[in-house]
This record gives structure tokens, C-alpha cells and sequence, in this order.
């Protein structure tokens, strides 16, 4: 995994609902030069985003919650930040497609979601 060199940091939305996930996943885009802010749930988010005024360029919705709770979230996102590109993780478990989402990548590999993160923030 290589890291991101720009003049600008890409600044990312995290919304997980896994304590661990949610840890992991923030250690993984901060090791690769990301600005990150995690929240854990849609409720936090949205909380979040009401009381920030921040921009992000990439909204990444984990995959350990019910698929309404995951379309919620993306299109709370597409909502709040419009100028975002959003990417669901997901999982053999998670329930299928989040549609309101740019794009759906496998959750398992985090070199593939890294790489969806890289391609969307460009």
C-alpha cells in the first residue's frame, strides 16, 4: 500500500457501525495520509454534520449494520455533501447493493477498498 502525496489532504467521512471496524479502518486511511473523521451510526453523523462545517471529499458507509440503515446513510450523504463521492463497503453478509452510493466495493481486502477510496478522491 502506498501513500497518498498531495498538496491537499482528502478528507474523509467515515460512518461505521462496528466499534472495531471503525477504529481499524481509521488507523488504515490515517496511515496513508488521509483526513479523517469517524462517527459510529447514521445518528452520529448526522449529528456531525450539523454541527461542523466541513466539506469531504469521500463519504465511506461500512457494511455491519441492515441495508436500509446503509441507504439512509448515503443518501443523508448525497444530502449533506453533495460534492462527495460515496462508496459502501460491503460484505457476503451485508445485504446486497447500496444503490445511492457512487460505487460498492468488497469490505474484506483493504487494499481494494483503499484503492476505490484513492480513484474516488482523485
Amino acid at each position: 500500500m502506498s501513500r497518498q502525496t498531495s498538496t491537499r489532504q482528502t478528507r474523509i467521512l467515515q460512518i461505521a457501525y462496528s466499534p472495531v471496524l471503525l477504529f481499524t479502518r481509521h488507523l488504515i486511511l490515517i496511515s496513508h495520509g488521509y483526513s479523517v473523521l469517524s462517527v459510529l451510526g447514521n445518528d452520529r453523523a448526522i449529528g456531525t454534520a450539523a454541527k461542523r462545517n466541513e466539506e469531504f471529499d469521500v463519504i465511506l458507509i461500512g457494511h455491519c449494520t441492515e441495508i436500509s440503515e446503509r441507504r439512509e446513510a448515503a443518501r443523508f450523504a448525497r444530502e449533506s455533501f453533495p460534492q462527495a463521492r460515496v462508496v459502501a463497503l460491503r460484505s457476503a453478509t451485508s445485504g446486497g447493493e447500496v444503490y445511492e452510493a457512487d460505487l460498492n466495493t468488497d469490505s474484506e481486502n483493504p487494499d481494494d477498498w483503499l484503492y476505490v477510496v484513492r480513484s474516488m478522491a482523485a
